[in-house]
């Protein structure tokens, strides 16, 4: 049961981070740090992206077990 709650908050705590990184790159163009400036080749369609996914995410999407 407690491996069950620690992810849980684990994946909690990731999607709030990307929802973070997500308005930073989309308020202002660019990422943070020098490891996503190379890999995020759009960094405001990535950063609309993340908290619209965080917004929309379903607790009873047939995805989520």
């Amino acid at each position: 049961m407690f491996i069950i709650v620690a992810l849980a908050l684990m994946l909690f705590i990731l999607a709030i981070v990307r929802a973070v990184l997500g308005v930073h790159g989309l308020l202002l163009g660019r990422m943070p740090g020098h490891w996503l400036q190379q890999r995020v080749r759009q960094p405001r369609l990535w950063g609309a992206r993340a908290p619209l996914m965080l917004v929309s995410w379903n607790v009873d999407s047939p995805l989520v077990p």
